[in-house]
């Protein structure tokens, strides 16, 4: 989460697990919605709401951009 807000982003999308995780261990300040199944209605509509400044977060590089902790890369 403190690598996430460092960065300044504030919405993503990742794994169900990763998603709640990030959600509980920033108290809400980065909302990440699950990819799988919708998880909270207002957490969709947020992400909806902020389309263009929503990133994906994933445990395979999505490019040449080095993990942003290790194991975890963000992807736009």
């Amino acid at each position: 989460a403190q690598a996430l807000e460092a960065r300044g982003i504030r919405y993503a999308r990742s794994d169900y697990w990763t998603a709640y995780y990030v959600d509980f261990i920033s108290q809400e300040r980065i909302i990440v919605g699950a990819t799988s199944q919708p998880r909270i209605l207002a957490y969709e509509r947020a992400l909806a709401w902020h389309a263009s400044d929503v990133v994906r977060i994933e445990t395979t590089p999505c490019d040449a951009s080095p993990p942003i902790v290790p194991g975890y890369y963000v992807c736009r």
